[in-house]
């Protein structure tokens, strides 16, 4: 007795192949979800760190009329604190946020910028205003919310490229300070 096993051969394919489709599917999808769930993550964790940085900006805009230091402790350690929890989510390129945003505000206000290093009961007093130095601050943190726009709005594949100068490299790259030259 000769019996036709094509049918099954049929069969064994066609389910084979839907469940290899189903795989592939299945797969594709979790990527993509993943992918989708770290756009989303990098879209919040920017917004935040704009959030924070405007404040600082806002800040050093009214710095000249408005001199009382309590008004930087709560922005500025806010500022840092979103910076720190992104720290493993930001580019190489933006690692050094942080110490940049302190470096430029060290300048501009002076004290302030340490708030997160002292202890609640020290009061910081302002440094003596100096435009220059206060205007380089406000072009470095607007710089530093524009490159994180960019790592915001970049595509996945290019995201880790976005890249900010070091407030110190910006300054020299810029001409606006030679090391060991007067601030004033």
């Amino acid at each position: 007795m000769d019996m036709d096993l094509s049918w099954l051969v049929g069969i064994v394919t066609t389910a084979l192949a839907a469940g290899v489709g189903a795989y592939v599917s299945a797969r594709l999808g979790v990527v993509h979800a993943e992918r989708a769930d770290s756009n989303r993550l990098r879209r919040e964790t920017a917004e935040e760190i704009i959030g924070a940085l405007t404040k600082l900006r806002d800040l050093l805009r009214d710095v000249q009329n408005d001199r009382s230091p309590e008004q930087w402790t709560v922005p500025v350690i806010t500022a840092y604190d979103t910076i720190d929890d992104a720290r493993f989510r930001l580019p190489q390129g933006l690692r050094h946020l942080k110490q940049s945003v302190r470096f430029a505000l060290g300048e501009a206000v002076g004290g302030p910028s340490l708030a997160d290093l002292r202890p609640s009961s020290e009061r910081d007093e302002l440094a003596d205003y100096n435009h220059r130095w206060n205007e380089y601050a406000i072009e470095y943190v607007e710089m530093a919310m524009d490159s994180v726009r960019q790592w915001r709005d970049a595509p996945a594949k290019s995201a880790s490229s976005v890249r900010l100068p070091g407030f110190d490299q910006w300054l020299a790259k810029t001409n606006r300070h030679v090391s060991g030259a007067s601030a004033n």
